[in-house]
């Protein structure tokens, strides 16, 4: 595990390699990367030479996925339930209270804890947004090849996985416009559905 990047010189074998930006398989000179068997995961980039090889058992690559932005995501999601929870709680308290009389002056400590947790609710939502933001720049990431893939060879991007099977060359796959797995060999090359 790294904080950004992980530069492998020449190969990692059945690793698990996950880093907060890239994963780079090759990185001496003169060296050609490959990344055989385990699991390798970044956010943004995952670069080899090869991925996978024939006698190699499965190879797992994932992109686009922050392991500490997922975990983050679902604490703040409980969060905000447990916020929304407690405000309309505190609401219907609030409104019992004005409705039937508040003998024991509780209605403007109430009203606080409502406004507290309203409040509360609110700046978890805002964090969640731009958590929302993080998230999609994710979607831009990428798992580049230079020379192809060999032998059984998983690829993710988030929660969409594709079982490579057979050969592909040198080239990039993502994700696109609606969310498919696409490989394309090249810039000037059409995008072919995985």
């Amino acid at each position: 595990h790294a904080g950004t990047t992980i530069a492998v010189e020449t190969m990692a074998l059945h690793s698990d390699l996950e880093a907060m930006n890239q994963v780079l398989a090759g990185v001496a000179k003169g060296q050609r990367g490959r990344l055989i068997g385990g699991t390798t995961r970044a956010t943004m980039l995952v670069q080899a030479h090869t991925l996978g090889a024939a006698s190699g058992g499965l190879t797992r690559v994932h992109a686009g996925v922050n392991p500490a932005l997922m975990a983050r995501y679902q604490a703040l999601d409980k969060d905000i339930e447990h916020e929304h929870d407690e405000a309309d709680k505190l609401e219907k308290v609030v409104h019992h209270l004005e409705q039937h009389g508040d003998p024991k002056h509780l209605l403007d400590k109430v009203k606080a804890a409502w406004q507290q947790d309203l409040r509360a609710w609110a700046s978890h939502l805002a964090e969640r947004a731009e958590l929302d933001h993080q998230v999609a720049l994710a979607q831009s990431a990428r798992i580049e090849t230079l020379a192809g893939v060999a032998g059984e060879v998983d690829i993710g991007f988030g929660k969409v996985v594709k079982q490579l099977r057979s050969g592909y060359g040198a080239g990039a796959f993502f994700l696109d416009e609606q969310g498919r797995v696409v490989y394309s060999a090249g810039r000037n090359t059409p995008h072919q559905v995985v």
